[in-house]
């Protein structure tokens, strides 16, 4: 009897995620997978998270596309504000934090992935830095450059 609860349980709109939070999660990795085509477009190896860039453009696709498609395929999504929907002040809100929480994720998993990318004596200005180095070593060469004059 305990598995037949468990299972209606499970079929039961009750067991699946809060409609903010199935938007936070979606617009989380398809701007993952955004930010992913832009360094590859860019040739920013320092935010790569694969280090082949025909491999890292593929992984910036294929989270685009999973988080249009988990989105709108994983649920009936046509529903008024006013029922079950969000309404345009908390939509824009939980983009906007998704997109930020999506850039903060990738500069730190990049950073951590990339902590052996090789020592380049190259200088560049505003991203172009990324090219050579990582998202903290760029930090700390830049705080470095700024506090020793």
């Amino acid at each position: 009897m305990a598995t037949g609860r468990t299972a209606q349980a499970l079929l039961s709109s009750e067991a699946y995620m809060p409609f903010y939070l199935d938007y936070f999660l979606f617009v989380f990795v398809a701007a993952t997978g955004f930010l992913q085509l832009g360094v590859t477009r860019g040739r920013l190896r320092g935010l790569y998270f694969i280090g082949s860039r025909v491999f890292n453009f593929a992984l910036g696709m294929f989270l685009s596309c999973i988080g249009f498609i988990g989105f709108f395929y994983s649920d009936f999504r046509n529903v008024s504000d006013t029922t079950a929907g969000l309404d345009g002040n908390q939509q824009s809100i939980i983009f906007v934090t998704a997109t930020f929480s999506s850039l903060l994720f990738s500069l730190c998993l990049s950073s951590f992935l990339n902590r052996k990318l090789p020592e380049s004596n190259e200088s560049g200005y505003g991203l172009q830095i990324l090219a050579h180095k990582t998202f903290f070593s760029a930090i700390k060469c830049t705080s470095r450059a700024l506090w020793n004059p």
